[in-house]
């Protein structure tokens, strides 16, 4: 059922190529199609480069900090298939978009967002032992905020809030954002394509209304969920499937 995932993803760029907002993710896509054909051969895997795909940005549209302004939006993945089962044994999808404000000062601050759907490895930790398993509930798919590439933007020297503030002189109360790993929210799994189509729709409905008013766009997007999503709907009246995408939240048994 997975075989014709990698030429799907051949045929979105295709069309990507089409709106001149998607110009830059149909060349990332066509620039690693060899690898991509070469690892889903390989282990059923696909992985985006180190730097992700890049996607149109948010909209200006209740940003935070006030005034900022959005630059960029990168969407790294990383899906594995098995041979036999339409159920994905990975689906990480992580996105960043940057930014940047200016400041009275002719300084500049730059920014980050982070958000992700993550595949918790509830299989390994159980043969690796019961100590290992988390101590907040990780459902199998969830989406959260943050993720590793917020822990290494935030760990950089002059992050605030954080201790450069204590060199700058003025408020005695400075106020900002505060973010905590949480809440892991059950989501359904996404390919690479749904990935793209989510993240667009997410960042900017102008955009996604345009392709989606392609019908080859809607067409590739539509057969990728039957794909995924058909055989998790289902599956969901059988309670050990249920114990395995909601995980440790669910008290039934």
């Amino acid at each position: 059922m997975w075989e014709n995932l990698v030429s799907n993803l051949d045929d979105l760029a295709a069309i990507l190529n089409r709106e001149p907002n998607t110009e830059r993710a149909a060349e990332y896509l066509y620039r690693f199609k060899g690898k991509f054909d070469h690892d889903w051969r390989r282990n059923q895997l696909l992985e985006s480069p180190a730097d992700g795909i890049p996607l149109p940005p948010p909209r200006i549209h209740n940003l935070h900090p006030t005034g900022c302004t959005v630059t960029s939006t990168f969407l790294n993945f990383i899906f594995k298939a098995p041979e036999r089962s339409p159920f994905p044994e990975r689906a990480d999808f992580q996105v960043k978009v940057t930014g940047t404000l200016a400041l009275r000062s002719e300084r500049h601050i730059q920014l980050e967002d982070h958000w992700r759907v993550d595949t918790h490895h509830y299989h390994d930790q159980e043969q690796q032992g019961t100590s290992n398993l988390p101590r907040e509930p990780h459902p199998f798919i969830h989406f959260q905020r943050g993720g590793h590439a917020q822990d290494e933007f935030a760990s950089e020297e002059g992050f605030v809030p954080g201790p450069s503030l204590d060199e700058q002189e003025g408020c005695a109360v400075w106020r900002g954002l505060m973010q905590t790993p949480g809440p892991r929210i059950p989501t359904l799994p996404m390919c690479p394509l749904i990935a793209i189509d989510f993240t667009i729709a997410q960042n900017d409905g102008s955009i996604w209304h345009a392709l989606r008013n392609v019908p080859e766009y809607s067409q590739l997007i539509g057969k990728a969920q039957k794909r995924l999503w058909s055989p998790i709907f289902e599956a969901l009246t059988d309670i050990e499937h249920q114990r395995r995408w909601i995980g440790t939240l669910l008290v039934r048994s």
